[in-house]
């Protein structure tokens, strides 16, 4: 199998709420919105990260996003949106990467790739 593209799904209890906290995080609106239960944002060409209203569900998901200044972007997060972001895990040579949770409990994070991005 070759996967061409990917979507992520995160299940939120309230869209409206969800659609500006991620606006923040991600600095821009939404690329789509096929009605008011949706947000759905293109990462890059092929990615996309799908914002839905799914109130039992909401808080289930975990998923990391690969940046190039792991530190600065932490900075910003906890800046503009006013959360506690972990401190970074460095596996050597690998990966560096922290964690924080959405309004609903969703597991987010991000991750640098140290043979792309040195510290």
């Amino acid at each position: 199998m070759q996967i061409e593209s990917h979507t992520m799904q995160v299940r939120v209890s309230d869209i409206e709420a969800a659609r500006a906290w991620y606006q923040q995080l991600l600095e821009r609106p939404a690329d789509f919105s096929p009605d008011s239960s949706i947000g759905e944002w293109q990462l890059y060409p092929g990615s996309w990260l799908v914002v839905i209203e799914a109130r039992p569900e909401a808080g289930r998901n975990r998923i990391r996003f690969g940046v190039a200044d792991l530190n600065a972007e932490k900075a910003r997060i906890e800046r503009v949106l006013g959360i506690t972001v972990t401190d970074p895990v460095v596996l050597e040579g690998l990966v560096c990467y922290c964690d924080f949770d959405d309004p609903d409990g969703n597991r987010l994070g991000l991750f640098q790739e140290l043979s792309r991005y040195p510290l």
